[in-house]
Parts: C-alpha cells; structure tokens; sequence
C-alpha cells in the first residue's frame, strides 16, 4: 500500500517513497460526460479495493506496464468527500460517478508536512509536473474548465454545498451544449490546470475555453517542472582571514632552540586543499586600484 510504481523513481519525483499508496483516475475518459480534477488521494481512496471488472479492464489497457497491486487498488473521492460529492453534488445534476472520469493533480498521499498533506515549493512543482506521466486528459480533450470547490471543504462546513450545485449545473450546462467541461476541484487543481485560480473563494465559478494557447502554456510548465532540481544545495562557507590563521596555527608545535636550549620557537607544518589554498590566496592578494 506504500509503494509506487518504479516509474515515478525514473521521473526523479520526489514523492518516490516518501507518498503514501498510488491511486489512479476513475471512469472512461472516451465517454464521461464530465470529468473532475481534485488534489490527491485522502486515506480512504489509497486502500480502496477496485472490484467493478470494467474499471480494471480500462486501467490495464492505459497502463499495460503496472502490476495488478497498482491497477486493482486505489479509488479516487470515496469515503466522507465522496458521499457529498456524489449524492449531493452530482445527484443534484442527475450525474452518476459512471458519467465521470476522475483524476487526481497528485496520485500518491504526500508525506504530512505542518497542517498540510500537500507538498510546497520545489517539490510541489516537480511531484506535479512528474504525474502528468499518467494523466489520460487526452482522451478526455476537454474544452471548458470551471473552477470549483474541493469535496472535502464541503464536508467541513456544509454551507457552500448550494454554490458547489450551481457550478456543476453550469458544467451541466456546458455538456449539454456540446462541451466537454471539467471542473478543477479545489485551488491546486485550478493552479495547475489554469496557471492561476488558486484562490478558490475568488474564483468559485469561474470558467475559461480551451485554446491552443492554453495548452502550450500547460506544456511549458510541465517542462519547467520537470526541470526542477529538489536537491538542497550544501553551502561551502567562506574561508576568512582569522579561519586561515586558526587553520595555520593549529598545527604549530614549539621547537626549543638557543645555547642553553630556553629559546622557543614554532614551526608550522600543515596541509592545505587546492581550494584552501585558492581562498588564503585571494585573501591576500593585493586589490585592484579602480
């Protein structure tokens, strides 16, 4: 339950390992009427055991490369955020979860980091961009985005239930005019899928076509991200003039010279690295007149 598939290490995601489970979209994105987008799996949809046949079928001829733990395991929004989405949300719309394909901007349980599960920075980034390898958005092709709501805000405070229908009874509105719409549940879904949005109380509702531009923009962060080094950088500190000098006079031993052998003097035998040497010699070398 705690592994993913050994492609996500090729990628260099740096959720490899650290994620808990890996849980992959649901629905026939050839057929949905809508689809949603959501941030990442909960605890209830990592173990979530598939049994309907149809679903296996459609993961085992998408990803021919995963085992069976990784095909027949993992459902997105079930539990608590599924039972308000499904039987209050899109039963409002008369829309059943056979309707929908549903995917996830992550598809593994981050590591809890603060109040948040979701990863920030660089590693956001980078684990984002990574599982765009398994997104199946192209069979979906969608058309029009509508920023909604995530479920799970609605199970902790019920009242933006009414404004949650009204956005998918726009999305509704879209699929019955010949649309392919998917709704972005939540502000990292909108973030990722609009390049902004991530305000979600700003921007409940609002919805942008699909263009060509749109697309390409979608692509070159996925490139970007890709891109991004995780690696923290180990800082070399500075030699300064009083570290040369401790440096050097650590190692002096005293040398007793003189007829009667009170006279002290140290001698200074050290070892030096090519970069040590490099940094004592830039301290002394004399400045540059401007």
């Amino acid at each position: 339950m705690s592994g993913q598939p050994a492609k996500c290490g090729e990628l260099g995601c740096p959720l490899y390992g650290k994620g808990t489970g890996f849980v992959l979209g649901s629905g026939d994105p050839s057929t949905a009427k809508v689809a949603l987008m959501l941030e990442a799996p909960g605890k209830d949809e990592v173990p979530w055991e598939v049994t309907e046949s149809e679903e296996i079928e459609r993961r085992q001829q998408a990803y021919p490369e995963l085992s069976g733990k990784f095909i027949g395991r993992g459902m997105p929004v079930v539990g608590r955020s599924g039972g308000i989405l499904w039987s209050w949300g899109m039963a409002a719309v008369q829309l059943t979860r056979k309707d929908v394909f549903v995917d996830n901007v992550l598809r593994c349980l981050p590591p809890k980091e603060g109040k948040d599960n979701y990863p920030k920075g660089k590693v956001r980034v980078k684990a984002e961009a990574c599982c765009r390898y398994w997104d199946r958005w192209e069979k979906y092709k969608p058309t029009v985005s509508l920023v909604q709501i995530h479920p799970a805000a609605v199970a902790r405070e019920p009242t933006p239930l009414p404004l949650m229908i009204k956005t998918f009874e726009k999305a509704k509105h879209f699929y019955l005019g010949g649309e392919r719409p998917l709704v972005l549940c939540g502000g990292k879904a909108s973030k990722l899928w609009l390049g902004h949005a991530s305000n979600v109380t700003t921007f409940l509702g609002h919805y942008e076509s699909e263009t060509d531009f749109s697309h390409l923009n979608r692509e070159q962060r996925k490139e970007a991200g890709m891109k991004v080094s995780t690696e923290k950088k180990v800082k070399v500190k500075k030699l300064t003039a009083k570290k040369a000098l401790e440096l050097l006079i650590s190692t002096a031993q005293p040398v007793l010279c003189g007829e009667d052998g009170t006279d002290v003097k140290y001698k200074i035998e050290t070892e030096i690295s090519e970069e040590q040497y490099k940094q004592i010699s830039a301290l002394i070398a004399p400045k540059e007149k401007k």
